[in-house]
């Protein structure tokens, strides 16, 4: 089973905590925080990101891209209320960590995609991919798989 398949199955036909490991919030604050990494967060960047989600999560597929922009903001919201970028990268990573491995695996896939959306990434969101990794405890094998998934599913997506 492939990356985007196996978190289809995840996320199935609505968002399951135990299923996916970690309330919505935080896997949606992962991909903020991905977003961040390079310190350019355009309305295009939410577009694309709102595009991904609905496009492969069924959670999202029946809510309007606005909506999901919406909620990518909101989540900004709840971050910068967390103080500066380390406090928001501690605590989200310190919160994924407690809610087990397949939360921890699942947000960082959903936050490489995030990275892999504007096609391809820089050096500070390869940075914070590794940073994101060794945070939420993922081996090096662990990661290159999600990494291999999803720079396969990403090369058919149109």
């Amino acid at each position: 089973m492939g990356f985007w398949d196996s978190l289809k199955q995840a996320f199935g036909e609505g968002y399951e905590e135990e299923r996916a490991g970690a309330p919505l919030d935080l896997h949606l604050d992962a991909m903020t925080l991905a977003a961040r990494a390079d310190r350019e967060v355009t309305d295009h960047e939410l577009t694309r990101i709102a595009t991904l989600l609905r496009r492969h999560l069924h959670v999202f597929s029946a809510e309007s891209e606005e909506s999901v922009t919406q909620r990518l903001r909101t989540s900004g919201q709840r971050l910068d209320r967390q103080g500066d970028e380390q406090a928001q990268f501690s605590h989200t990573t310190a919160a994924l960590v407690r809610a087990g491995g397949v939360a921890c695996h699942e947000a960082y896939a959903l936050a490489y995609a995030v990275l892999l959306s504007d096609e391809g990434l820089n050096d500070s969101e390869r940075a914070f991919a590794e940073r994101l990794a060794q945070a939420l405890g993922l081996s090096g094998e662990e990661r290159r798989q999600i990494e291999r998934d999803l720079d396969s599913a990403m090369q058919v997506v149109p």
